[in-house]
This record gives C-alpha cells, sequence and structure tokens, in this order.
C-alpha cells in the first residue's frame, strides 16, 4: 500500500498540488441556478469535479454543507466519493465543526 504522503506526492507532479474546497453554500448553488437541496448539492459537486478532477491531486469537501440536509445529505457525499475514486482523487473530509 502506497503512504498517503507518497500518494499525494505523485499525484502533485502529475497534476498540480491545488486542493479547491468544495462549498456548496446556498448562495453558491442559487447563482448557479441549482436548487439549495441533495440533488442541487450533486450537481454543483459534479461541475466542480468535471472541472478539476484531471488538475488537482485532492479535493475538500466542507461537510456542513451537506449535513445541514440532514439524512439526504448522503447521496451527494456518496456521489462524490464514487467521482472520488473513479478519478483517483484524494479527500480530505472537514468535519461540521471545521478543520480539526
Amino acid at each position: 500500500m502506497i503512504a498517503l504522503a507518497e500518494r499525494f506526492t505523485e499525484l502533485a507532479r502529475a497534476r498540480s498540488a491545488l486542493c479547491p474546497g468544495i462549498d456548496p453554500c446556498e448562495e453558491m448553488l442559487y447563482c448557479r441556478g441549482l436548487r439549495d437541496d441533495p440533488d442541487g448539492l450533486r450537481q454543483f459537486c459534479d461541475r466542480v469535479l468535471d472541472a478539476a478532477a484531471d488538475r488537482v491531486a485532492m479535493i475538500k469537501p466542507q461537510m456542513a454543507f451537506f449535513e445541514r440536509h440532514g439524512p439526504d445529505r448522503n447521496r451527494p457525499r456518496e456521489a462524490i466519493e464514487r467521482y472520488r475514486d473513479a478519478a483517483g482523487l484524494l479527500w480530505k473530509a472537514v468535519p461540521a465543526g471545521g478543520e480539526v
């Protein structure tokens, strides 16, 4: 198994060391014509990932923006996880309470 630091270094050399945050706040969704619901979250995340996946080593979703949708939050989060795995991205999930 490759250590996280080795994998990040490998991806950063091949793509970049950028780590875009995925912060789908209500205003961010609305100004892109998306609803503030799990489907809107998923569409927003798909757009961000489509634009960035082959250019970055890691993504950083702010989980508070997902958790505010209660039990339905898992659908868009699981979609991001599938996309992340398919694109070979690393993931730094920020818990609802902020950086730890």
